[in-house]
């Protein structure tokens, strides 16, 4: 089933709170809460995901694995991301 965000269509996966522990088949999202959630699903772009967890893209910054990232780059389950809100305006 493809999930309809304005004229972008994706395959969410299955989010799933992490309990304090998520699967080691599923990739992994560190929240600024401190928060973990898991992802399962295919391969999917940073936007994708961020929709999926009802975030703005142009909200926040997007780490994978330690390093700064576009929100068109494909994740994989084995990815561990963090996603850190900023916040701007006058």
């Amino acid at each position: 089933m493809h999930v309809d965000h304005g004229n972008r269509h994706f395959l969410p996966g299955y989010l799933r709170d992490g309990g304090g522990k998520v699967s080691e088949d599923a990739m992994k999202i560190h929240l600024q809460d401190g928060t973990v959630r898991g992802f399962d699903g295919e391969a999917v772009q940073v936007w994708e995901l961020l929709l999926t967890l009802e975030l703005n893209p142009s909200g926040v910054i997007v780490s994978r694995n330690g390093r700064v990232i576009p929100e068109d780059t494909i994740l994989g389950w084995d990815d561990e991301i963090r996603v850190i809100r900023v916040s701007h305006g006058g």
